[in-house]
C-alpha cells in the first residue's frame, strides 16, 4: 500500500521531533576538583567537563568550550588546536581532545597555586551535530568553586607542632652521635691497648733471637775449641810417632816389645781416629744445627715484620674507622663589636671560642661549608639601647634562613634566638646579617649575651 506524500512528511516530521527530543539526553557535567580551596593548602586546581551518556545520537562534536562565567571561555576544535581567550593566565594549562564518541571527549583546566580571581562558576559548551536531526546542537553545565581560609591557624598550628618534632628528631641524633662518640672512644681505647700488647709480643720475640744468636755465638766458640784440642792430639800423634821411629833406631834389640808397642800406638790410631770420627760428626751436627738456627732466625725477622705491617694495617684501619662519620666542622662565637648597626652590616664574632676545622672566619663573619651535608646553626642576641628594634638574619647567600627581632623596652632588655636546619653544598656561605633597625644608632650587648654557632651533622 502507498504511502501518501503529506502523511509521508507528517510522519518524518514527528521522527525528527522525537529524535530531538531524545537528544536533550545527551547532557555535559563540570567536574572540580576541590570545590573548596585555600590559599594557604591548595596547591593545584583542576576543572574539567565531560560528556554523560551515550553518545547514539551524536554524529560529530564541533567544539567544547570551558571558562569561568563572564570571561572569555578556552576553546578546543575537532579540527585540532586550542584557542586561549582573555581568561587564560600563565598559571592555567588547558589540555584535552574530541573523539567521535562524545563520551570519549573532554577538556580540562589544570590551575597552579589559585587564588580568589580563581573561585566562582564554570561553564562548560559543546556544540555538537545530531545524528537524527543532521543539526548543530549546543548543550550548556556549570559548577561553583568557593574558597575558605579559615582554617589558617590550624594549618600554622601544625607547621608549629612539625617545627617542635623536628627539634626533638635533632636532638634524638645529636645524642645517637654522643653514644658513637663513646662506642668509637672505647675502640680507640681497646685497639691501644691490642697495639700495646702486640708491642710485647714482638718484644719477647726480639729477645728470643738475641738469645738465640748468643747461643750461636757460643756453639761457634765450642766448635772452634774442639777443632783446636784435635790439632794438638794429631800434633802430640806425630811426636809419639817421632820417638818410636828414634827409639827403634836406638833399641834395635828390643823389637819385640816395639813390635807390642806398636800394636797398642796402632789401637790408640784406631781410638783417635774413631774420636776423630766422632769429633767431625759432632761438628756437622753443630753445622746443621747453626743453618737450622740461621733459618729459625729468618723465620724469626719475617714474622716480626709481618706482625709490623699487620700492627700497622690493624692503626690505620682502626683511625679510619675512629674518624668515619665523625662531625669535622663546627664553632661557636661570641659577638665582641660595640659599633653602631645599620642595615646590610654583617655581624663579626671575633672571640672563638671554638672553630673545628676552622671554616668560621671571625674576622669577616663568614661561615663557609666545607662538605655537602645538612648544618645546623644558632643565633642568640641581647639588646644593649633603649627604645631600639633590631632584626637579624641567619642568610646562606641571597637566601634568608632565620629572623631575630631584638627589642629593648623602656626598662627591659629583650633576648632572642633563632635556629636553622639547612642543606648545603660545599662552598656556600652563611652570616648574621642586619636588615633593619628601628632608628640609628642600635646596638647588641658583647661577650656572652650575643653569638653565634653552627655544626655539621649529615654528610652526603
Amino acid at each position: 500500500m502507498m504511502m501518501s506524500p503529506p502523511r509521508k512528511l507528517f510522519l518524518n516530521i514527528i521522527f525528527i521531533m522525537a529524535m530531538t527530543c531524545l537528544d536533550f539526553g545527551q547532557a555535559l557535567r563540570v567536574e572540580v576538583n576541590p570545590a573548596v580551596i585555600n590559599e594557604m593548602v591548595t596547591d593545584v586546581l583542576s576543572v574539567t567537563c565531560v560528556c554523560d551518556g551515550s553518545d547514539y545520537w551524536i554524529q560529530n562534536v564541533v567544539t567544547l568550550k570551558l571558562g569561568k562565567k563572564g570571561q572569555e571561555p578556552i576553546a578546543l576544535y575537532s579540527q585540532g588546536g586550542v584557542s586561549t581567550g582573555a581568561g587564560m593566565k600563565s598559571n592555567i594549562k588547558a589540555e584535552g581532545h574530541i573523539e567521535k564518541d562524545a563520551s570519549q571527549s573532554f577538556i580540562k583546566l589544570t590551575i597552579k597555586n589559585p587564588g580568589v580571581e580563581d573561585i566562582g562558576t564554570y561553564v562548560c559548551q559543546m556544540l555538537y551535530v545530531n545524528e537524527a536531526s543532521l543539526l548543530v546542537k549546543e548543550v550548556f553545565a556549570e559548577a561553583d568553586i568557593t574558597i575558605d581560609n579559615e582554617n589558617t591557624s590550624a594549618i600554622l598550628v601544625y607547621l608549629a607542632k612539625e617545627m617542635s618534632n623536628l627539634k626533638e628528631t635533632v636532638q634524638e641524633q645529636e645524642n645517637i652521635i654522643q653514644e658513637q662518640n663513646k662506642l668509637l672512644n672505647r675502640q680507640k681505647d681497646n685497639a691501644e691497648k691490642q697495639e700495646n700488647a702486640t708491642k710485647t709480643t714482638v718484644g719477647a720475640l726480639r729477645e728470643k733471637v738475641l738469645f738465640l744468636e748468643s747461643r750461636l755465638d757460643n756453639t761457634k766458640d765450642i766448635f772452634d775449641q774442639q777443632k783446636t784440642t784435635i790439632c794438638n792430639q794429631e800434633l802430640k800423634i806425630k811426636d809419639q810417632e817421632l820417638k818410636l821411629k828414634n827409639q827403634d833406631v836406638k833399641f834395635v834389640g828390643q823389637e819385640m816389645r816395639f813390635k807390642g808397642l806398636e800394636s797398642m800406638l796402632e789401637k790408640q790410631d784406631h781410638s783417635l781416629r774413631d774420636h776423630k770420627k766422632i769429633i767431625g760428626d759432632q761438628v756437622n751436627q753443630l753445622i746443621f744445627q747453626q743453618d737450622k738456627l740461621k733459618e729459625q732466625s729468618a723465620l724469626a725477622l719475617s714474622r716480626i715484620d709481618e706482625l709490623a705491617e699487620k700492627e700497622k694495617n690493624q692503626s690505620q684501619s682502626m683511625m679510619e674507622f675512629i674518624n668515619k662519620d665523625r662531625i669535622s666542622s663546627a664553632f661557636f662565637t661570641r659577638y665582641t663589636d660595640v659599633g653602631p648597626l645599620s642595615v646590610g652590616t654583617i655581624l663579626t664574632f671575633r672571640e672563638v671560642v671554638e672553630n673545628i676545622g676552622n671554616d668560621f672566619n671571625k674576622d669577616t663573619g663568614i661561615y663557609t661549608a666545607p662538605v655537602d651535608g645538612i648544618y645546623v646553626f644558632h643565633l642568640f642576641a641581647l639588646s644593649y639601647k633603649k627604645g631600639s628594634s633590631t632584626y637579624v638574619e641567619i642568610k646562606a647567600g641571597d637566601k634568608t634562613l632565620a629572623s631575630c627581632l631584638v627589642e629593648h623596652a623602656a626598662d627591659l632588655y629583650d633576648q632572642s634566638s633563632v635556629s636553622a636546619v639547612v642543606h648545603l653544598k660545599a662552598g656556600q656561605q652563611v652570616v648574621c646579617q642586619v636588615s633593619y633597625v628601628n632608628r640609628a644608632g642600635n646596638r647588641l650587648h658583647y661577650s656572652i649575651f650575643t653569638g653565634f654557632a653552627g655544626y655539621l651533622i649529615k654528610t652526603f
